[in-house]
């Protein structure tokens, strides 16, 4: 995946172009399971950072309390939220680790 850097940081500048590589998916599930995706493998040109992108689906924690204290079977046939990635009209935290 191409990302657009938007700020300036110590190695990147803003308009540089990273790609990474998607390592890890998981879907929804049953029982409020959210879905996960985590980016990783970072390039930038020559330069190779160390770092991640951790994307997951919404919790429904207010439903979930409602559930618990109205029915007590609902939560294992509720699905969790799904992983909702829109390119151009969202903007990723890359957390990029030290290297010491």
């Amino acid at each position: 995946m191409n990302f657009k850097v938007i700020e300036d940081s110590p190695i990147l500048k803003a308009d540089d172009i990273v790609t990474g590589v998607v390592t890890s998916i998981e879907d929804n599930g049953f029982a409020g399971k959210e879905a996960q995706v985590v980016i990783e493998n970072f390039r930038s040109g020559e330069l190779t950072i160390e770092g991640e992108i951790y994307l997951h689906g919404n919790s429904h924690k207010k439903l979930n309390e409602f559930v618990d204290t109205s029915f007590s079977s609902f939560p294992i046939l509720m699905r969790g939220g799904e992983v909702v990635a829109k390119p151009g009209k969202q903007y990723f935290l890359l957390y990029i680790k030290d290297k010491q």
